[in-house]
């Protein structure tokens, strides 16, 4: 296996990850996925490494007061979890 999908692996087992990228089937704002970890700090760097490894995207929502940002799966990250609930 090579080191970056042992990486991937990796962190799709960390805790709350499975549960955040079965969450972002929708886009997701920050405060949405709050909900699924313990606290901001740990929601942060979760989506830091999702983000690194392109299992998330990240854009601009539109919303009343402007733009927001949001999360949603990525291909790749539909393609893991796919893999996953087969196994």
């Amino acid at each position: 296996m090579k080191a970056g999908k042992f990486d991937v692996v990796q962190l799709v087992m960390q805790p709350y990850v499975l549960d955040m990228l079965n969450a972002l089937n929708k886009p997701k704002r920050f405060s949405d996925l709050l909900k699924y970890v313990k606290n901001r700090k740990t929601l942060t760097l979760k989506l830091s490494k999702l983000l690194k490894q392109e299992l998330i995207e990240h854009y601009p929502m539109k919303v009343k007061e402007g733009y927001a940002n949001s999360y949603i799966i990525s291909k790749k990250g539909r393609e893991i979890i796919d893999k996953l609930d087969r196994m």
